[in-house]
C-alpha cells in the first residue's frame, strides 16, 4: 500500500533523513518512535508534500510521488494529516472546517460535504458541537474535529503527529478507540508519538527511527 524507499532530507548541512525505508498495508498502525530531532515528524511532513525531499521514492499503491517542488494533488487527497496543535481555523464552526477543503477543491457540492462531515461527526460523537467554534472546545474533542476534517477526502493513509501530546488518560482512550475503529475502514494508520502506553494500548506495530536512520 505505502512504500518509502530511501528517503533523504537535510537542512543544509543538518542531515535530518537518512535512506530511510518503510512499508506498511491498509489496517495496519505504524508508530514511529525515537528521540527528538531524529526526523519524525519530517517524515510526515515529507509525506504529507509539506516538504520537499531530496530523494527517494514515495509510492501509495499505485501512485509514484513526483520529487518536483510541484504539489500532487492525486496523491495529497489520498494522505490525511492531524496535526500536533490540530491546526483548526479559529474563526470557523467545527462543520465549517470540516467541509472546507472538499468543496475548495471542488470535490464535493456544499451539501454533500455538509452530509459527510455530519455523519462522520456523529460517529465521532461530535455532531451536537458542529456550531461550536474550536476555542470553544475540550483538547479532546478538538482532536477529535482535527480526525474528521482530516477523514473528509477519503484518505488511504492518515498520519498522526503526537497525537496525545496534550490529553488526559481519558481522552486518550477515546483516541485509541477511534484510530482502532479507522484502520478497520481500510486506511493506514501512520503515527508519530514518544507516549508508550499510549502505544501499547493500541497494540500498534513500533518503529524506532534512529535504527533506521543511518
Amino acid at each position: 500500500m505505502l512504500k518509502i524507499e530511501n528517503l533523504n532530507k537535510s537542512y543544509g548541512d543538518k542531515v535530518v533523513l537518512k535512506t530511510v525505508s518503510l512499508e506498511m498495508k491498509e489496517h495496519d498502525i505504524v508508530c514511529l518512535m525515537g528521540k527528538s530531532g531524529m526526523g519524525k515528524t519530517t517524515l510526515l511532513r515529507c509525506l504529507n508534500q509539506l516538504e520537499t525531499r531530496d530523494s527517494g521514492t514515495i509510492t501509495l499503491n499505485d501512485l509514484v510521488l513526483d520529487s518536483s517542488t510541484t504539489r500532487n494533488k492525486e496523491f495529497q487527497k489520498q494522505v490525511g494529516m492531524v496535526f500536533q496543535n490540530y491546526n483548526l481555523f479559529p474563526h470557523l464552526s467545527v462543520l465549517e472546517n470540516c467541509i472546507n477543503a472538499p468543496i475548495y477543491h471542488k470535490l464535493m457540492t456544499r451539501q454533500e460535504a455538509i452530509k459527510k462531515a455530519e455523519q462522520l461527526l456523529e460517529e465521532m460523537e461530535l455532531l451536537e458541537e458542529k456550531n461550536s467554534h474550536p476555542l470553544n472546545l475540550s483538547g479532546g474533542q478538538r482532536q477529535r474535529v482535527a480526525i474528521v476534517r482530516a477523514c473528509m477526502l477519503d484518505p488511504k493513509i492518515l498520519c498522526f503527529d503526537e497525537p496525545t501530546s496534550a490529553l488526559d488518560s481519558e481522552s486518550t482512550d477515546k483516541v485509541v478507540e477511534m484510530i482502532k475503529k479507522l484502520s478497520e475502514k481500510e486506511i493506514g494508520i501512520l503515527i508519530v508519538t514518544h507516549d508508550e502506553p499510549f502505544v501499547s494500548k493500541l497494540g500498534a506495530k513500533v518503529i524506532y527511527l534512529e535504527q533506521m536512520n543511518h
